[in-house]
């Protein structure tokens, strides 16, 4: 126990002796060198940063792909049949806001063009009446096996479409394309146009 008194003033006096002694080992102990070291180990521990826990913050800034869906384009909707481009009826489309060219006749598949069999491949696809699956099995179903295929203009937009015609039982029925084959742009079921996304 080490008692410590020196000449000083007063004030600081009374506050030693509030003091009082204290023991200089439990005053000044310095911590053993291998506990510092583990504590400043352990310290060093806490900063450091889990190869697992730099993935999950990395994972969390990478941005999300852009959504491109929204730029693709949608499929056409139908239009009401008054504000279809060809009308309601096949006989609209001797109007004058058509121009129709002259009908081909075609009496066999292998004569239709390659664009031509996939038109009707698809428009049986989309609007089948006869439970025929095949294009060349609708030439067996038609009046007198016989398919017409034209060519149409609309004049307001100048827009080509490809109009493949038959008759079963007397009643025409048909697909209209747009001219390339990309699209089906309406139906003809016993002689009304049905289906049509080409509005006015």
């Amino acid at each position: 126990m080490t008692c410590k008194l020196s000449i000083i003033p007063a004030f600081l006096f009374a506050a030693l002796l509030v003091t009082g002694c204290y023991d200089a080992d439990a005053f000044y102990d310095p911590a053993d060198p291998e506990e510092l070291l583990e504590q400043t180990w352990e310290e060093e521990q806490d900063e450091v940063v889990e190869p697992g826990d730099e993935a999950d913050e990395a994972q969390d800034e990478v941005e999300e792909p852009e959504d491109w869906s929204a730029d693709e384009p949608e499929e056409p909707q139908e239009v009401e049949p008054e504000d279809c481009a060809f009308g309601e009826h096949v006989s609209d489309l001797a109007d004058d806001h058509v121009v129709a060219g002259a009908f081909d006749h075609v009496f066999a598949p292998g004569e239709l063009t390659e664009t031509e069999e996939q038109m009707l491949q698809l428009g049986i696809e989309l609007w089948s009446w006869f439970h025929v699956e095949e294009a060349p099995d609708l030439f067996d179903v038609i009046d007198d096996g016989r398919l017409l295929v034209r060519e149409l203009e609309l004049l307001d937009s100048g827009a080509l479409f490809t109009h493949l015609r038959f008759h079963v039982h007397g009643a025409e029925y048909g697909y209209l394309f747009t001219r390339d084959g990309a699209r089906l742009a309406a139906s003809v079921e016993e002689g009304w146009i049905v289906g049509c996304t080409v509005s006015n």
